[in-house]
């Protein structure tokens, strides 16, 4: 699922519902009136996001006005009756300041990476449809059923426009601190902090009170109406009951469905989607007697797939390596280590037929896997194939510490007087013959140095 109907979601759910309430006053609503009102508010709000610059004051000034709409809509739907035209009026005003602010929020200049149509482009774009229409079914279902529980929708109306007030306080707020009209304080900050960093909970929030509309929709009309209709006895009577309860229940469950599809979508956004991309735990590997690594050939290892493994060397430091077989038809192995000249050690990943560096996003020609430039991972230039394995010796293995960083903390032993001690944390240490080696004390560290040998008779 894309970004982009997530942000709608996130954006639009709150101010969309309270229009709800606006067209629960007027008799009739104009629906088409209200669609071409809601579009040339939608262009108009993204326009101006994208002509007008960035600045603290436009910021302070559009929040500003989010909170003096608030506040008005909620003395006019509290205090007043409605028109349609004063309606078409709220509709306009709410979606062209909603618009405005998705458009700040989201960046849609980002919407492609290129500038031609690509499966990307596609996917976004239909995101944005999604997510547009979603919103307007679900305002026109909670128009329906708002229009049903007065007592119920006027409290949650003043719920929602709390709800609403929250955020938009902590950013006046914010912004007035940084434009230096107020002091900035601990209590100040702390406020601001604590309504603005959980901003992803209010979406949840209205999802959730939407939820319980329904619910109690379906109990107070639902449910009489199915009573009635198994209580009466005429056919007249009984198919116009029958009639009436199926369109009440119609609209329950479609409500339901709407609503369920919105918080799902939010759902696989926070807890799926937006996750960054991790690396596949990779299999330890160690030197056999001939200090080579030696890894089978077999049916899983020529599958296509990337096949991570790491090997620690003596002072802890991680080398991450994966082999992956570069064609289909035929056994072509790559192999290389986790880790890129240009981009660090932040490592591959495969989606799909495709290899993707972690650190910039490039995808990777499997078959070019091996082959030095670019972003390709560094190559293990002198691995062997021999006897159905792979083999990669120390040398090559230590030919890669300097792409990495990782650490991995064991007990080391001090040659000299034989304590255990933690590599991560041993202060002194000496590389000798190819292996480093920590010691516990100055006076080790010195000693060994000057003789070695006498040290690693029985090591």
């Amino acid at each position: 699922m894309s970004f982009y109907l997530f942000s709608i979601l996130s954006v639009y759910i709150l101010p969309i519902i309270l229009l709800s309430f606006v067209w629960t006053k007027p008799n009739i609503i104009p629906y088409k009136s209200v669609f071409f009102v809601s579009i040339i508010s939608l262009i108009t709000g993204i326009s101006c996001a994208q002509l007008l610059p960035e600045s603290n004051i436009l910021q302070l000034t559009l929040n500003t006005v989010q909170a003096i709409a608030l506040i008005m809509l909620l003395i006019y739907i509290v205090l007043f009756s409605i028109s349609k035209h004063e309606a078409l009026f709220w509709q306009a005003i709410i979606i062209f300041i909603s618009s405005f602010t998705w458009v700040a929020q989201t960046k849609i200049s980002t919407i492609s990476a290129t500038n031609v149509l690509n499966t990307e482009l596609i996917l976004n774009i239909t995101s944005l449809c999604l997510g547009f229409i979603l919103v307007a079914i679900l305002q026109v279902l909670s128009t329906k059923v708002l229009s049903q529980l007065s007592r119920w929708g006027i409290r949650l109306f003043v719920l929602l426009v709390i709800i609403g007030l929250l955020p938009i306080s902590g950013n006046i707020l914010l912004l007035m601190m940084k434009l230096q009209v107020f002091e900035l304080t601990q209590f100040r900050l702390s406020f601001v902090a604590k309504v603005t960093n959980f901003y992803w909970v209010y979406t949840y929030l209205v999802v959730i009170l939407l939820l319980i509309c329904d619910l109690v929709y379906f109990y107070k009309h639902v449910s009489p109406l199915k009573i009635v209709f198994n209580a009466t006895s005429q056919p007249i009577d009984k198919r116009k009951a029958k009639a009436k309860w199926l369109k009440y229940h119609r609209l329950a469950l479609s409500y339901l469905i709407a609503i369920i599809v919105a918080l799902s979508c939010s759902l696989f956004w926070d807890l799926v989607a937006s996750r960054p991309v991790t690396l596949s735990d990779a299999t330890r590997v160690k030197l056999a007697d001939d200090n080579f690594v030696h890894i089978n050939i077999d049916k899983k290892l020529i599958d296509g797939k990337l096949h991570r493994f790491a090997w620690v060397a003596s002072d802890g430091k991680l080398v991450r390596f994966f082999i992956i077989n570069r064609y289909p038809d035929r056994v072509k192995l790559g192999v290389v280590f986790d880790a890129c000249i240009l981009c660090g050690d932040q490592g591959y990943v495969q989606k799909g037929n495709q290899v993707i560096c972690l650190a910039c996003g490039v995808h990777i020609f499997i078959p070019s896997i091996g082959k030095s430039g670019g972003c390709n991972p560094v190559p293990i230039s002198q691995w062997q194939q021999k006897n159905n394995q792979v083999l990669i010796s120390k040398a090559e293995l230590e030919s890669g510490l300097r792409y990495f960083s990782t650490v991995i903390e064991m007990d080391v032993t001090d040659p000299v007087n034989g304590e255990i001690l933690k590599n991560t944390t041993a202060e002194y240490k000496y590389n000798f013959g190819g292996k480093t080696y920590f010691f516990s004390t100055e006076y080790s560290y010195k000693v060994f140095i000057d003789n070695p040998e006498k040290y690693l008779g029985g090591l």
